[in-house]
């Protein structure tokens, strides 16, 4: 890896270590383990401060307008970063994204009391998840892991909200165990996503297959004003989730002008794009925002699980700015390459409850 200094204007460096820069977020590829070239040579900025140049008398002007420069380049080089790496690539442990200002919440899933306080009284279903087990996960990123219940389609349910937003990236980190292979009785399990107003987003997992144990096809499952009052929609994401792999799921949203398809959706996978549109109908209502996630895993649909399921969920977090994958899963993510599905999902009515958009934490 090379490590080149940039020096600048008014006393500050830009310390940049780069191999090979990979493509930026917004680059569409397929899922997989993440390249070489974005786990060892992964871009990082370092701001330095030096030693303050000694000034020349009667050039104050210039060196005002040097040091401005200077500014606007460094802030420049950090937002250039961000874009290509993610918030995530500039904190040496996920947890640290709490203080970054871009960060409008970050759950950190260490135990229950940090989990209750983090979520006000009325946001979370109770039980809060059945059978929770607080682990140490991959390079000790806190992780919770939950079961299902022979009596309840909810595995979890809170709403972690956030001031409301017309654009928004959501992230965190699941895991499906190979227990899911045989509790599972419904077309799809429903994922945690982000919500507000006239939108209930998530992301959701496919059916069991008996000939492919273990792999579910990956896909959304949206309410919005394009799919009409009652009707969810689900789409494909090309791609599948493996049992026994973490996968790092971000979503972005941004609004559409009221009653027009010009809203932008964007889903990526282990720090890859999987899916992207710029014609959706989010709202029809100029009053509707982001202003949630969902933080759910749902059976169904009305099915009941005919045997235990375990998840595991870590690393939530939503900001301003695209996350990626946290520090600790670089490295460990996708193990081995996922090729994308052939074939769509062809989008179908919501089997849950023929409602609205849900706003109960008890709700599918």
């Amino acid at each position: 890896m090379q490590r080149s200094v940039l020096r600048l204007a008014g006393g500050l460096t830009i310390a940049v270590a780069c191999g090979s820069v990979s493509a930026t977020p917004d680059a569409p590829t397929s899922i997989g383990r993440l390249p070489p070239a974005q786990t060892a040579g992964r871009l990082s900025v370092e701001l330095e401060r030096t030693e303050p140049a000694r000034h020349v008398a009667g050039n104050a002007v210039a060196d005002k307008d040097a040091s401005e420069r200077s500014a606007s380049d460094t802030k420049a080089a950090v937002e250039g970063a961000k874009q290509g790496s993610g918030l995530a690539a500039n904190v040496a442990k996920d947890a640290d994204l709490a203080r970054q200002p871009e960060v409008l919440r970050y759950l950190a899933l260490t135990d229950e009391k940090t989990l209750r306080d983090s979520l006000p009284r009325g946001t979370m279903a109770e039980p809060f998840a059945y059978e929770p087990e607080w682990l140490t996960g991959p390079n000790a990123l806190p992780v919770l892991r939950f079961a299902s219940s022979l009596q309840n389609q909810r595995l979890i349910s809170w709403f972690l909200h956030f001031a409301p937003q017309e654009e928004v990236y959501g992230r965190y980190c699941i895991l499906i165990e190979d227990d899911v292979a045989d509790g599972m009785n419904e077309r799809g399990v429903k994922l945690p996503g982000l919500a507000g107003g006239e939108v209930s987003w998530r992301m959701e997992h496919g059916p069991v297959s008996a000939a492919r144990r273990g792999l579910y096809a990956a896909r959304d499952y949206i309410y919005a004003a394009d799919t009409g009052r009652g009707f969810g929609q689900i789409r494909s994401m090309n791609s599948e989730f493996k049992a026994g792999v973490w996968y790092v799921i971000e979503q972005y949203i941004k609004l559409n002008t009221p009653g027009e398809p010009d809203g932008v959706g964007k889903v990526w996978i282990n720090g890859k794009l999987a899916w992207q549109s710029d014609s959706v109908r989010y709202r029809d209502k100029a009053t509707s925002r982001i202003d949630h996630m969902h933080v759910n895993v749902y059976h169904g649909g009305m099915g009941l699980p005919k045997g235990p399921m375990h998840y595991r969920i870590a690393a939530i977090a939503i900001a301003k700015a695209y996350i990626g994958p946290p520090p600790e899963l670089i490295g460990v993510i996708a193990p081995e390459p996922m090729l994308p599905r052939t074939g769509r999902v062809r989008d179908r009515p919501s089997r849950s409850n023929g409602s609205a958009p849900a706003r109960s934490v008890n709700s599918p």
